[in-house]
């Protein structure tokens, strides 16, 4: 027994996992070399498996070579080339040539793949001695498109999840990056179903997954070549992360995948260990079914090459609270942390939306008709609160087949608010805390505003004049809504418009006669317009007048004298100066308990003398 226990010690130092690595560079690399490669099939245990050189493809992509290899053995003949392999190390000799990275199509006979040289993934280092001199894109041109949605309601020109797989799609060539499973938590069946056709053309493999108890997990922070790892976009109550392998230990760093996760350059991932369950084979495309566990780290660089990490240190996260009250169930409370690197700025709020989502069909336990109260907030260091006071009317169940409608507009609402906060044109936000606290409502909660009438035709100077709303709700009995109001005294004109509807009606009317005020100079004038959107659930009553204004670094400032107009829009300072065409001189907002659709619009004449009505 101890003469086994011995010839296996003896084997485990002799194993290049735990040999101090030796490299074999391209140079040396010849057709016909045989070696072995290691991954993580199932738990934490590393196995191994054999392959062959069948040759070098250089300049493949630009200043990029490729060791083409089939792999054999009885692993890998049964599953191939397995999405999450991509990273497993392959050695000759026991010397690193590199990572497992690509794989040619689907339906494969034989198991060919690319290798990413390990020469390719050195570099990485050398990338992140000097990230200090890089910056990372945030897509600025996003603004317009996550505005536009947020306060035009134009909502068929951008859509954030198609804008996501097209950003992220797979590579047209024959030869394709290996997928990574990109593993979710507590996915609901029903979302999975919707997700994964689009899913399908990028360089993710979208999986559920859960979370395991197992006595075979390596102590902390422990990694070695071939171990599983994530790098996480979401953590706590529902999980998102892109799972990997480890290639190359270097003290407390690492490097892995041998191909990008998004190719952001530096970044500042949190890096977790993964446990592969099983790996499930198929003659299509087989794949490792994960689970993310502990964070161990972060991930430094995002390279077309591989991603490296160092253990130890944890990056910074954006802690999220959701509450949601039902009257079907007790309340629930939901914590999750959200990645809060600057490269994932483009991606971050996707994943957000798909969080909430999420989050919500998990507590609707039936298929009757909701709607959704929001009290939230998104806290910005240095900068007062963006506001998530809303009310998000229900249609009717599921979720993306026109049901589930107060779900799926919530979460993409605030989704899109977060985004047009990362993505400013201004500054780099520091998002502290988002808070969301909802109550679901039973029922159809939409109604269109159907008539309106008036008790005057013409009005005097502080007359009142009685408005008298018609509501038609869904499924319910019409109902009317009466308001009196006062004329304002002050007014000159002879003709005032009356406004009246709900938030998305009167917000795009402003847009089209104010565009000034949506047009911003800093990130303040942006967080003081996300906070003055009204709610879907308001009528908002306006009176408004012909205005000679405009809006001066955000700030209001009506009836200007023409001389002064001309001087400030002087080519010097007309890029602060936006001309305002109308002024609103009296506003009435009142709350329903419906999300509140249409508007009208009308003209008063405004009479100065005793007139015979």
């Amino acid at each position: 027994m101890s003469k086994k226990i011995l010839l296996f010690f003896l084997f485990i130092i002799g194993s290049p996992l735990f040999a101090a690595t030796e490299f074999m560079f391209l140079s040396e690399i010849t057709p016909g070399m045989t070696g072995m490669g290691y991954s993580a099939f199932e738990h934490d245990r590393i196995e191994s498996f054999q392959f062959e050189v069948i040759d070098i493809v250089y300049n493949y992509f630009p200043s990029r070579d490729i060791i083409l290899v089939k792999l054999s053995g009885e692993l890998t003949n049964r599953t191939g080339v397995a999405s999450g392999m991509s990273g497993s190390p392959l050695y000759i000799n026991n010397k690193l040539i590199g990572a497992l990275a690509y794989r040619f199509g689907v339906f494969m006979k034989e198991p060919i793949a690319g290798v990413t040289p390990i020469g390719e993934m050195l570099q990485i280092f050398d990338k992140e001695n000097k990230r200090d001199l890089e910056s990372t894109s945030v897509a600025a041109q996003l603004f317009p498109k996550m505005m536009d949605y947020l306060f035009a309601d134009n909502r068929a020109n951008f859509n954030l999840l198609d804008f996501f797989i097209s950003t992220n799609h797979g590579q047209l060539e024959k030869i394709q990056s290996i997928k990574t499973p990109l593993i979710m938590s507590g996915l609901q069946p029903g979302i999975y179903r919707s997700l994964v056709e689009k899913f399908a053309s990028t360089g993710f493999e979208l999986q559920p997954a859960g979370s395991i108890q197992s006595s075979t997990s390596p102590p902390d922070n422990e990694l070695k070549p071939g171990s599983a790892v994530g790098a996480v976009l979401v953590s706590g109550d529902f999980d998102i992360s892109a799972v990997g392998t480890v290639t190359y230990c270097k003290g407390d760093q690492i490097l892995a995948f041998g191909h990008p996760i998004f190719n952001s350059g530096p970044v500042n991932v949190p890096l977790a260990k993964a446990n592969i369950v099983t790996t499930l084979a198929s003659h299509y495309a087989s794949d490792k079914f994960a689970v993310s566990t502990d964070i161990i780290g972060n991930i430094r660089q995002d390279r077309s090459s591989g991603i490296m990490g160092i253990l130890g240190a944890k990056p910074p996260m954006i802690p999220m609270q959701v509450k949601v009250n039902s009257p079907l169930t007790e309340p629930k409370q939901f914590s999750f942390n959200l990645v809060k690197d600057r490269s994932a700025y483009i991606s971050l709020p996707v994943f957000t939306w798909l969080t909430l989502v999420n989050t919500l069909e998990a507590t609707r336990l039936g298929n009757a008709d909701f709607g959704l109260e929001l009290q939230g907030s998104i806290s910005i260091n240095g900068h007062a609160d963006v506001l998530l006071n809303n009310f998000y009317a229900g249609s009717s169940t599921g979720f993306y087949s026109g049901a589930g409608v107060d779900i799926a507009e919530a979460a993409y609402d605030i989704a899109m608010t977060l985004g047009a906060l990362l993505v400013n044109p201004f500054k780099i936000p520091d998002i502290e805390k988002i808070e969301l606290n909802f109550t679901a409502i039973p029922g159809k909660n939409f109604a269109v505003l159907d008539r309106v009438y008036f008790d005057k035709k013409y009005v005097k100077l502080g007359d009142e004049l009685t408005v008298i709303v018609h509501l038609k709700p869904y499924h319910r009995e019409s109902y009317i809504i009466e308001k009196r109001i006062q004329i304002p005294i002050g007014l000159t004109d002879e003709k005032i418009t009356v406004i009246i509807g709900g938030n998305k009606e009167v917000t795009q009317w402003d847009m089209q006669t104010n565009q000034a005020r949506f047009q911003l100079d800093d990130f303040d004038a942006l967080v003081n317009l996300l906070n003055r959107r009204p709610k879907n659930n308001e009528i908002i009553l306006q009176l408004r007048k012909e205005d000679s204004g405009a809006v001066i670094h955000g700030k209001d400032f009506h009836d200007i004298p023409p001389s002064i107009s001309r001087v400030l829009d002087h080519e010097k300072v007309q890029t602060s100066f936006n001309p305002l065409r109308e002024k609103t001189v009296s506003e009435w907002i009142f709350s329903t308990q419906y999300g509140i659709q249409g508007g009208r619009k009308f003209d008063l004449t405004v009479l100065r003398s005793a007139v015979d009505f």
